[in-house]
């Protein structure tokens, strides 16, 4: 077994491989909401599901010693921790709190998570699917 600096590092450079990593598992309802919201948003992301990459549960504890945070997800925007689907390390963050507090779109798109940017414009209302 690798040294802690070593393994934190892998889950550094993994959370800056895309513009948004969802470290999840496969079965978590709170993973699979917040996937959905990602992909109703057309944004561009990645997700790693610690019950099946190899290392999953090594990753898993690095996660949670370096961000203190228990559970799954735990979602990277332009490579900073933003929490988990509901709720953050801070007052306001949580992908979905992000979002209906309007916070999610700008963050994303500075985050480049966006293919066509301007689709995701101010003036544009979201609406939401199906």
């Amino acid at each position: 077994m690798g040294d802690t600096k070593t393994k934190s590092g892998i889950v550094d450079r993994v959370a800056k491989l895309s513009p948004v990593v969802v470290f999840s598992k496969s079965a978590c309802s709170y993973c699979e909401e917040a996937v959905d919201l990602l992909r109703e948003l057309d944004a561009r992301f990645m997700t790693v599901e610690l019950d099946k990459v190899k290392n999953g549960k090594a990753m898993h504890e690095m996660l949670k010693k370096e961000t203190s945070w228990q559970t799954l997800p735990a979602i990277y925007i332009g490579g900073e921790f933003i929490g988990g689907c509901e709720d953050g390390p801070s007052d306001g963050k949580g992908l979905m709190t992000l979002y209906a507090k309007g916070q999610l779109i700008p963050l994303l798109k500075e985050a480049g998570a966006f293919i066509n940017q301007n689709m995701h414009s101010p003036g544009r209302k979201e609406e939401p699917v199906g």
